[in-house]
This record gives structure tokens, sequence and C-alpha cells, in this order.
């Protein structure tokens, strides 16, 4: 039988294949007006590193420690003051600005924007959908130019699914890929750190920044990705298309393939992945590793945390030690035959959502968060690397999205392949009004 940890030595022992995407980050631009309701904290001056000059502002989801800054996670508990970690330290020793903190469901355990403390994120493309969550306001913030460039985190689509509905492109890291260390946990089995950008390049510039390994994060081992090869002619491309799902989404994703089918790389249909087992095993793995990092806090000040929080933060307390256990099992015995999921194909195309952006009253509807969040969760079950794009625009005027996922430590592989569609396509371009 394999061990749970063997799900770590199983992800060490896959090599990437490196491609370097150049791309530099030379934007200090912040917008004076929030008309989305993204922005928790505004520093002005930004927060930078002592003796480095400014190159480029970035807001950060508000769940980073910070020089002279505690981050409150999206909730009204009060929180200690942590250590700085790796990813903002790297962030300001490149010449990084810290111009805002961002939105996000509270303790990060949402995927609609909505948050009771701080209000709802609005979608900046139509105020009365939802941006998705938890990185809501870090998506919103990117596609309103509130800021060029943002940091997310996502444990089950939460950098993917918000920049799919709002229209911008975010990376979900390889697990282990970036440290997690001075971030507030929510679930330490899966969880990444990534970036958000208007375009794959800056994504992969920011990556090359915050990638690495860190001491005070024993998940991370790899070193940043260096080299300077180029995306491989022969990239194989297998797309998985829904056999149900919103119409326009889906057409949005054969037309995807359709696009690098004509920039020469190879396209071909393949079966989808197990999204429902996995996402059974992986919502045992986050709603208890979510319990043990959040419940004894949260659950000791109830009046500060909303209901359907606490509720199910409950829910993880009362997950068995064998039921975690078989999930973490789970994860290890499918990466071993990952080449089984990519039989044949180097990187799998598939939908983010089923639909478009919701309206706003979808925000508490439990079984349609979970039906959107059908398509990501599996990469996080499995560790992998997946970047979110925007394909075009629904006939509401909402963002479609679709994203590329890769083997691990292929992350800038995902990336690559973005870039050769953003390349032929202008979608990643368009702004809302």
């Amino acid at each position: 039988m394999t061990e749970p940890l063997n799900f770590f030595s199983a992800l060490r022992q896959r090599p990437p294949r490196v491609v370097k995407i150049a791309g530099a980050l030379d934007d200090l631009s912040v917008a004076a007006l929030d008309r989305v309701n993204a922005i928790v904290d505004r520093f002005d001056p930004a927060l930078s590193g002592a003796g480095q000059t400014p190159r480029f502002a970035i807001g950060v989801k508000d769940i980073f420690h910070l020089p002279g800054h505690t981050p409150r996670g999206g909730t009204g508990l009060a929180q200690t003051a942590g250590e700085t970690g790796a990813v903002i330290t790297r962030l300001l020793d490149a010449g990084g600005a810290i111009a805002t903190t961002l939105n996000l469901d509270e303790l990060a355990a949402g995927g609609s924007g909505e948050n009771i403390h701080h209000g709802r994120c609005l979608n900046p493309w139509h105020p009365g959908h939802l941006t998705g969550g938890s990185s809501g306001g870090s998506a919103a913030a990117v596609a309103a130019r509130l800021v060029p460039i943002a940091l997310g985190s996502d444990a089950g689509g939460s950098i993917r699914i918000p920049a799919a509905w709002c229209g911008v492109t975010g990376h979900k890291p390889t697990y282990g890929h970036v440290s997690r260390a001075g971030a507030m946990a929510r679930s330490w089995s899966v969880d990444c750190i990534g970036p958000l950008a208007n375009s794959a390049v800056q994504c992969a510039a920011l990556l090359a920044i915050i990638a690495g390994s860190d001491p005070a994060d024993p998940s991370t081992w790899h070193p940043p990705l260096t080299g300077d090869t180029i995306l491989p002619g022969a990239l194989r491309i297998g797309i998985a298309a829904p056999e149900d799902g919103d119409a326009e989404m889906c057409a949005a994703l054969l037309r995807a393939g359709d696009v690098f089918s004509d920039a020469g790389l190879a396209v071909s249909q393949v079966d989808p992945p197990d999204y429902d087992a996995m996402n059974a095993m992986h919502q045992i793995i986050v709603r208890a590793d979510a319990a043990a990092a959040n419940a004894v806090a949260a659950l000791a000040m109830p009046d500060c945390v909303a209901p359907v929080i606490l509720e199910a933060l409950r829910s993880g307390l009362s997950i068995s030690a064998t039921h975690y256990l078989t999930a973490q099992i789970d994860r290890a015995t499918r990466l071993s035959d990952i080449d089984t999921l990519f039989q044949g194909v180097d990187l799998l195309l598939l939908p983010v959502t089923p639909e478009p952006a919701p309206p706003a009253s979808a925000a508490r509807d439990a079984a349609r968060f979970h039906a959107d969040a059908r398509y990501t969760r599996f990469a996080n079950h499995l560790g992998l690397p997946a970047t979110a794009f925007p394909t075009g625009m629904s006939s509401a005027g909402l963002p479609l999205g679709a994203q590329i996922v890769g083997r691990p430590f292929e992350d800038t592989l995902c990336l690559a392949a973005v870039d050769v569609f953003q390349h032929a396509t202008d979608h990643h371009t368009r702004r809302p009004a």
C-alpha cells in the first residue's frame, strides 16, 4: 500500500522540462478609485524593500504577513503578528512595491468573493455577478486595473475560478514550488500561492521571482526555474470538452483548441480526468486541514466568523483519521500513475468552470459552488500546475475561460502554451468599461 507521505516523494521524482518566458515587470501604476471593493488596505507609500528602487506595483491577498502589517484573512478574528515569508521578501528584493492588500472569502474558504466583514467583491465586467473566490479581490483588482499584478492562493480553484470569471490570467503552481511561509493557513496539503495578471508572460515573470525552496516551508524543495529553452514545436495538447455545461463556455473551449492547432501544436480529444472521485478525496483533506488550522480560534470567537464558515470548520473536525489517511493515500496512488492521465499528450486543455460568472444571488448556493469547482480541484489533489486564461466573452458580456494543466513542475510549459494562445488572440487585452 502507498503511504500518504509518498505523495511528496512521487512529486519530486518528476523532472521538469524547463521553459523560460522572458517578461519584465515594470509597472508602478495603482488606480486611485476602487470601484469593485477589492482593496482591504492601501499602503501609501507602497511597501518596498530597503534600499530597493521600486519597479512594479503589486496587490496581495490579505493572507500574507507583511513588514509592519498583520493579515486578517477576511475575518473579524484578531490575528497574531508573524514573520514576513519568503514570497514577500523575494518580491521586495526584486523591486516589488506592495500597494494594497486584497479582499477574499473569509479564511480563504469560499468560492464567491463574498465577505460579511468587507463586503462582496464586485465583478468588474458586471457588478451584479460574482468574482469567484477565494482570491476574488486579486482577480477583480487586476481586471479593473487597480494593480498590474496580484498574488492569490489556490486550494481548490481559488486562483483559477476568479481569473476565469474576471477575464484575467491566473496560475496555480505545482504543489511545493512556491513557499507558503508567512501566509495564513488554509490547507497544508493542497494550498498554493500563485500569480494573477493580464498575461501569461507577467505570471511567468512573477513566478520566477517567488518560486523556489524555503527552509521555513518543508513542502518546498525545487529551485527556481532557469534556462532558455523554447516551447517544443511538437507539443501535444489533449482537450477534454465537457458533455454538459454552458454552451458558450464549451464552444470557447473548442475554439481555443483550434487556436492551438493553428499555431502548430498537436491537439487531440482525450478522456477527462476522474473529476468526481478525486474531488471527493480532495474535500476530505481540505476540510480536515482547514479545521486543524482555524477551528480553535474561530469557534472560540464565533461572532467574528460567518456562520457558514463555522459550519464548514465543524464538519472538518468530524472527519476521522481513517478517512483522512485514505484520501492522502489516494493522492499518492493517483500521482504514481500520472502518465495515464497524460497518456499521449503533454498538457491538458480543460474548462475552469461549467459556466461564466453567476449572478450575485448564487453566492451562498452550496450545490452550485461545488459544481463550479468540479474541474479545478483535481489539480490540487494531485499537486499539478494549472493556468487559467480568458478565451472570449459570453453574449451577456461576461468573460469565458479555460485552463491548461501540466505534469508536476512543468509550470512554465503551461504558461508558455498560454502565451502561444495569447499571441494569437486578444482576449487577455480586453478591459471592462
